[in-house]
């Protein structure tokens, strides 16, 4: 929902999150800090980076995008959750395409979360109401591995690890076409893209620091696996770092067309790729230090069931075995 208002000659000065607060919408100064933090506040008159201090003038008009509220009592959804540890802390598991991790206005059941309730109930007692447990998100599209904290202690200490980047954290990708470079970091700042609000971009002036190593296993035919490292864990931000270096993971028709694929495709591949509704991303390894007992965990994800036979046509299975993947 999209709600503005015109800055009054009587608040010249105010600060940004005060005047948001204006709205029916922003209850308080630290939702209205959020909002801006995520990029869901526009001036249109400030092309510079905004911030809850930003002062603004009369007559200047302030866009804001607010969610609708979620119910206050989440469902349980009783479905099989493919868990590789659990203990009294936590939860290590690896979560299919096309499951979203919380719920949010477009997706208010039928989530990770609401199968999580269904687990255990230990994910109800002191814990964020909308997304209990919840340290790290991947996209829907995207398989692999998550950790979910099942206490509000373990939960602090698994969001410092991740804040002090102490979570090593790989995916690999099939990408349209080959970087110049085999390897290297790309790094920028991301944020909401300023037109296409599904989408996030280097160019946004909200944007946050993002970092991600990435590494040629293999290409073939204009095809290339991709191992990335992720040093940080912005919205989209591996998407949006092959998408703006040129070599875009396939399927993602978000951030890349289809249409780049007839090169090197058949059109009734094509079509059979459309089918999958996901494209090919991966959260394949995910190691950390366990944060009540020290210990070292490390997890790794196989190919998924519904990539298997693609990427067996690809060529690109013999490098995706555990030790390969984690060692190259």
């Amino acid at each position: 929902m999209q709600s503005q208002k015109i800055v009054s000659e009587e608040n010249e000065g105010i600060r940004l999150d005060q005047f948001l607060c204006l709205f029916d919408e922003v209850p308080s100064r630290s939702h209205a800090a959020k909002l801006i933090e995520n990029g869901d506040v526009q001036v249109l008159e400030i092309t510079k980076k905004l911030k809850a201090s930003t002062k603004l003038s009369a007559g200047q008009k302030v866009v804001v995008n607010t969610p609708k509220r979620l119910p206050s009592v989440l469902s349980k959804w009783d479905y099989p959750l493919e868990i590789y540890f659990e203990d009294e802390d936590l939860i290590v598991l690896n979560k299919e395409s096309g499951m979203v991790v919380h719920p949010s206005p477009g997706h208010p059941d039928k989530t990770l979360v609401n199968a999580l309730l269904n687990h255990s109930d230990c994910f109800q007692m002191g814990m964020n109401e909308e997304r209990p447990g919840i340290v790290h998100r991947i996209d829907k599209e995207t398989s692999g591995l998550l950790v979910v904290a099942k206490n509000p202690e373990t939960h602090q200490k698994l969001t410092e690890l991740f804040k002090n980047r102490d979570i090593e954290r790989n995916y690999w990708a099939v990408c349209a076409g080959v970087p110049k470079q085999l390897s290297g970091s790309i790094e920028s700042e991301i944020g909401r893209h300023p037109v296409n609000r599904k989408k996030m971009s280097s160019q946004s002036r909200q944007g946050k620091y993002a970092k991600t190593d990435y590494k040629i296993l293999a290409n073939f035919n204009k095809l290339s696996l991709v191992k990335f490292k992720l040093h940080t864990g912005r919205t989209h931000q591996i998407r949006v770092h092959c998408s703006e270096k040129h070599f875009p993971i396939i399927c993602d028709e978000l951030y890349s067309s289809m249409s780049g694929l007839k090169s090197f495709l058949s059109q009734k591949q094509i079509a059979d790729l459309k089918k999958l509704n996901r494209f090919f991303l991966h959260a394949a390894v995910l190691g950390f230090k366990h944060p009540r007992t020290g210990e070292k965990l490390a997890f790794y994800s196989p190919i998924p069931k519904d990539l298997q036979t693609w990427i067996d046509h690809f060529g690109f299975v013999e490098y995706l075995q555990q030790e390969n993947f984690i060692n190259a």
